[in-house]
């Protein structure tokens, strides 16, 4: 039955590869057969573990998976970035460097790092939602289905911010469709939806009940109010900042993959003042770098921040030039729960 469509690779379907996810290690002939019918057809198969205890003994040696989803990732990160107001920067770091050494070095580069899968909640919703116990709307009658960026303006940023995180640490980060222009919703089945296409805008108007959601809310030009009915209306758009940044973060990696699979890591240091407000790393090559800073304070900070090395670096969501002839940056405004993402080639 696998076997069977993964023979029809070899037409011209514009199909490149297949990822089988699998859950269990008793059950993996079948998609370590599926790799050896798509390898004398000149295809790839991607044998990814979704194995959540103990994956990592189930990767990492030809015989065994190519990769495993490490869904406690993108979620930990999120619950940290959430509580941006109260943030624990050790918290952060420990995180990060727990998620990391579940895995041997030699594997780190290849974990999967999914943002948002269809099973699971949108990114996007979740960083309005972070203090609900479920993520199923059909179960959490408080779940908020709304666009975020209508709930919220630091939607945007929060998404930004922890996506930022899956992006420039050691693994693979992995997108859902949709994703890349803020598509929302909450687990299985809304996380489905079909793809918000731009040749097909505009859509018809989403709702959700009026009883979730703030009175200053209700009375937004962002939404059409219907009392009668409890209901929020509100439009169905793609986020074009969304969509600019993933580019931008996308084609980073892309042009330099390099730096992304075996560059060093090191935690930025920052002085006592700012310690417990800002935070930062880099990963470099011998050549190339790029240095990650986070303001998590609601109020500007004047930073001086330290560089992998000296040089011109630009800021990859703006293209802005910053000049660290000197091995760091001066003086610098941060705006209050804002990130620069800052790239030396």
């Amino acid at each position: 039955y696998l076997l069977g469509p993964t023979r029809k690779l070899e037409d011209d379907s514009g199909i490149d590869g297949i990822v089988v996810e699998v859950k269990n290690p008793a059950t993996a002939g079948v998609a370590f057969s599926m790799k050896d019918e798509a390898r004398k057809l000149g295809k790839e198969v991607v044998v990814v573990a979704e194995s959540v205890e103990n994956s990592s003994e189930f990767f990492g040696s030809p015989t065994n998976s190519d990769s495993v989803f490490n869904y406690r990732f993108f979620a930990d990160i999120l619950k940290v970035v959430q509580a941006a107001s109260k943030i624990n920067i050790d918290s952060l770091k420990t995180s990060l460097e727990l998620n990391r050494l579940r895995y041997a070095d030699n594997v780190q580069s290849s974990v999967v790092l999914p943002i948002s899968t269809f099973d699971i909640e949108r990114a996007f919703s979740a960083v309005i939602n972070f203090n609900e116990s479920s993520n199923r709307a059909q179960e959490n009658k408080r779940y908020k289905e709304i666009r975020p960026d209508i709930q919220t303006d630091s939607a945007i940023d929060y998404l930004e911010i922890a996506a930022t995180l899956a992006f420039t640490f050691i693994g693979s980060p992995m997108l859902c469709y949709g994703d890349e222009v803020g598509m929302w919703g909450a687990a299985d089945p809304q996380s489905r939806k079909p793809m918000i296409w731009n040749d097909l805008l505009p859509y018809d108007k989403e709702c959700d009940e009026m009883k979730k959601y703030s009175s200053s809310l209700k009375r937004s030009s962002k939404v059409d109010s219907d009392e009668a009915n409890d209901k929020l209306h509100y439009e169905v758009q793609p986020n074009r900042a969304v969509e600019k940044f993933f580019k931008g973060l996308l084609e980073m990696r892309e042009d330099n993959k390099e730096l992304f699979t075996s560059g060093t890591l090191s935690y930025t240091k920052f002085p006592i003042d700012v310690r417990d407000k800002v935070f930062g790393y880099s990963r470099s090559t011998s050549n190339k770098a790029v240095s990650v800073i986070i303001n998590f304070s609601k109020s500007k900070e004047k930073l001086t921040i330290p560089l992998p090395y000296r040089g011109t670096y630009y800021d990859v969501s703006k293209d802005e030039p910053f000049y660290g002839s000197s091995g760091y940056i001066t003086d610098y405004e941060m705006e209050p729960l804002s990130l620069l993402v800052l790239f030396k080639n």
